[in-house]
């Protein structure tokens, strides 16, 4: 069986220490469980890129589309976007974006624990969720602390330059992102 580097290093003082070895068997559930640990706090980000190939179409749109997917999924999603307004307005679309859609949100300010979905900007969600939408210029300094990040791009080239610099950042932190045009 394979150990992880901190069950090695236990298996390595348990027997420079000259433990039985029945000593170091009955820690082994410990040492496993050591090995979980060190998974998860290593567990990558998975970074999804939608890109819109058409220029005409609306990234606040594809942040809709993208936001009732992952509910629908079951997950806590937050909405990055790079201001305020642009807040706002993503705010009052996802009321009205689909008719007879229901997409229960709220700002990042006005959020309990009621609400799975949220929207901000600049600041980390203080409500856990597994999804980040990001919908502004940059890559948020905390978007490693979600399950997924959902990067959406707008068609026109201004954009295609910046999701192309934050597709780099990504690679750069040893993170291959999936791109999917729309």
């Amino acid at each position: 069986m394979a150990l992880c580097r901190e069950a090695q290093d236990v298996r390595e003082e348990r027997l420079a220490s000259d433990c039985s070895p029945a000593s170091l068997h009955s820690s082994l559930p410990h040492v496993l469980a050591l090995c979980d640990i060190s998974a998860s706090m290593h567990k990558m980000t998975q970074v999804d890129f939608y890109i819109l190939e058409s220029t005409q179409d609306d990234v606040s749109r594809l942040a809709c589309r993208l936001t009732e997917k992952a509910w629908k999924e079951g997950n806590r999603i937050f909405i990055h976007t790079s201001s305020e307004a642009a807040a706002a307005a993503l705010d009052k679309l996802l009321w009205t974006f689909r008719q007879g859609s229901f997409i229960p949100h709220a700002l990042a300010s006005e959020v309990d624990d009621t609400v799975s979905i949220s929207i901000g900007q600049g600041e980390a969600p203080t409500q856990p969720a597994e999804v980040l939408i990001n919908c502004g210029d940059n890559i948020p300094a905390f978007f490693n602390h979600f399950d997924r990040v959902l990067e959406a791009v707008a068609g026109d080239d201004d954009s295609l330059q910046a999701g192309r610099a934050r597709y780099r950042d990504y690679q750069t932190r040893e993170i291959t992102p999936i791109i999917h045009k729309i």
